[in-house]
């Protein structure tokens, strides 16, 4: 039997105040450049059930499909000339689209922008191409290309099984290829509304121009007769033993990807003390979390080990978090990057192993100190850009709370080691993980988890020198059992795949 925590409630409603846009956030700068970014609360999540990359698909037609009096060949066309860049992104529970240019330009080109948002072209031959596009993602992006995104997708299947947030935000195979133009034309009716849109103007501009220039998104926006409610979302069940899931892939390497739902958001009064816990755990693409120094430092294991507190997306080539992917429901995770196949086993075993010590242990107060000053120093980075300034304004929108990255020193400030070790123990402790793992040697793994005196055994480089120490826990690693009932393991073909 599975048990539930409640995040938030249950359906997609409205509340019965008159609809209104809301107050646009105006960052002024002295950057010669201008970032506008127009964010509707609604997303992958939004999408009905048998239509799942309806969102994706909507989002895209609009940013690509030109204008009714320009194609989207025509639109480039103009941007080109003043280096103004134009795009959108879809998540769970947002769609953003950003466009960013020189102040000139941008004065030239807003209302082709908002023209392009609110008088879309809707062409049938672009229509085919985005819905060709979506189901590519699934089928060659994410099945082909890349395992590491693979085994984090399938993870959030894993979690949120018939839930909102569990299918990719492109959708599944089967469903982007049923999707209609009246689909679209529902969706866009329902989300794309003043009444959903958050607008963030910054750059070299006043207050007053970036007002003058939201007021004519927003007054171009149709707008519903009542406000549209946040949406709600079901319970999550937390599973009640570990389970495993390994997709069938040739390949050179293993990716492995781990969690469990937590009931923190940023709204949470425990959220910084989890965050402190997360980096010290693994912060990602850095050598200070225990993850990083035990299994890449110490054993050369593989190219990096890394947990996080909520929903993390890589900002394009940076080390940083993606800002604008909040959700109400967020899950904590473990991803190991590509591991030898020879030692996906050991892997999988070594990163129970540190995490359940260090819930066990919690931190030192050493770990809280160095912690402390690193995301003090380090969260300031997360802000370097107009566009993720404005991204983390609209973030804090969207959790009701303050701002957190001119918050955060202080609220670190205050926190104890008891705090800290206290929130690791009550929202980590005592979660069954669910283990999302692509190999190709799918079927090995299972057989040897689903055996109660099977071992793993790491493999080093030839000639490597290995301290005694270390290898004296390898064995204890190796010997470690992961929980696995056989009928908890399940092994997918890669063809089934978010079909």
């Amino acid at each position: 039997m599975s048990r539930a925590i409640l995040v938030t409630a249950c359906v997609l409603g409205f509340v019965s105040t008159s609809a209104r846009a809301s107050e646009p956030i105006v960052l002024e700068t002295a950057e010669p450049f201008i970032v506008a970014e127009v964010s509707f609360q609604s997303g992958s999540a939004h999408d009905p059930p048998g239509k799942e990359g309806l969102a994706y698909v909507t989002a895209r037609w609009l940013a690509e499909g030109g204008t009714q009096s320009l194609t989207n060949a025509e639109v480039l066309r103009r941007f080109f000339p003043h280096a103004a860049e134009w795009s959108v992104r879809v998540e769970r529970e947002r769609t953003l689209f950003v466009f960013r240019a020189p102040k000139v330009g941008f004065a030239a080109l807003w209302p082709l922008v908002v023209e392009i948002v609110t008088k879309p072209g809707l062409r049938e031959t672009d229509f085919a191409r985005l819905k060709d596009d979506a189901r590519s993602q699934v089928v060659n992006a994410l099945r082909q290309d890349n395992d590491e995104e693979l085994g984090k997708e399938l993870l959030q299947s894993l979690l949120y099984e018939g839930h909102p947030y569990g299918h990719p935000v492109a959708g599944r195979a089967s469903t982007v290829a049923r999707l209609t133009a009246e689909d679209v034309a529902i969706f866009r009716r329902d989300h794309v509304r003043g009444d959903t849109a958050d607008i963030a103007i910054g750059g070299g501009l006043t207050k007053g121009e970036a007002l003058a220039f939201a007021a004519m998104m927003q007054d171009a926006l149709p707008m519903s007769r009542v406000r549209a409610g946040r949406l709600r979302l079901p319970p999550v069940a937390l599973p009640s033993a570990p389970r495993a899931v390994i997709i069938d892939k040739a390949g050179g390497s293993t990716a492995v990807s781990m969690g469990f739902p937590i009931e923190v958001t940023r709204r949470h009064p425990d959220f910084v003390a989890l965050l402190v816990a997360g980096s010290a755990l693994g912060e990602h693409r850095t050598f200070n979390g225990r993850l990083m120094q035990r299994l890449r430092g110490v054993r050369g294991l593989n190219y990096g080990d890394y947990a996080y507190v909520e929903h993390f997306v890589q900002d394009g080539w940076s080390v940083f978090p993606q800002p604008v992917v909040s959700r109400a429901q967020q899950y904590f995770s473990i991803w190991l990057r590509p591991v030898k196949n020879a030692n996906a086993d050991f892997a999988t075993r070594a990163a129970l192993w540190e995490f359940e010590r260090f819930v066990r242990e919690g931190i030192t107060q050493a770990e809280l100190d160095d912690t402390r000053r690193f995301l003090a120093g380090y969260s300031k980075m997360w802000v370097q850009t107009t566009a993720r300034r404005l991204g983390y304004r609209l973030d804090d929108r969207t959790y009701g709370t303050g701002d957190l990255i001119a918050d955060l020193p202080a609220r670190l400030d205050t926190l104890t080691l008891a705090d800290v070790n206290a929130a690791i123990r009550r929202h980590l402790g005592r979660k069954a993980p669910v283990i999302a793992v692509v190999s190709p040697e799918a079927r090995a793994l299972a057989e040897t988890w689903a055996r109660k005196d099977a071992t793993a055994k790491m493999t080093y480089e030839q000639g490597s020198k290995t301290p005694d120490d270390v290898l004296a826990e390898d064995k204890k690693i190796g010997a470690h059992m992961l929980g696995l009932d056989a009928s908890r393991i399940e092994v997918r073909a890669l063809s089934s795949v978010f079909e």
